[in-house]
């Protein structure tokens, strides 16, 4: 959070990378016996494949760190006291509600039942696009 209460979700980078790192290749092995080790063996070295994925490419790393980054903004929101009314207090009681995983379990099916209901009365398709029109 930044003065003011503000949301940041964008950080500046520090220093750029060189689109072509030489610490990303393995050059202890000749490209024509194994050009995949030879250009990629130093990035697979220093990013194994986590346990829980069936692969790991940049762009997963790239994602990882992203959803490392909303889920530290959610966190310190939902543990933020906002004023009423203001947007963080609105996006921290919208967190909690969704993270609140008793009373979505206690709620069950209640709070789309109205919905299904609608649902159940489309006989027709212009009645499926009136009331997608509704929603």
């Amino acid at each position: 959070m930044e003065e003011g209460g503000a949301v940041v979700a964008c950080s500046q980078p520090t220093e750029r990378k060189p689109d072509l790192d030489p610490a990303d290749m393995d050059t202890s092995v000749s490209p024509g016996d194994d050009f995949d080790a030879y250009a990629n063996g130093g990035w697979k070295k220093n990013n194994p494949i986590p346990d829980d994925k069936s692969r790991y490419g940049s762009f997963d790393k790239v994602r990882d760190a992203a959803d490392e980054q909303v889920k530290e903004i959610f966190t310190e929101l939902g543990e933020g006291d906002f004023a009423d009314g203001s947007t963080e207090k609105k996006i921290s009681d919208f967190y909690k509600s969704g993270m609140d995983t008793v009373a979505i379990e206690a709620a069950g099916m209640t709070p789309v039942e109205p919905y299904l209901k609608e649902i159940g009365e489309i006989s027709s398709k212009s009645d499926m696009i009136k009331k997608m029109a509704d929603w």
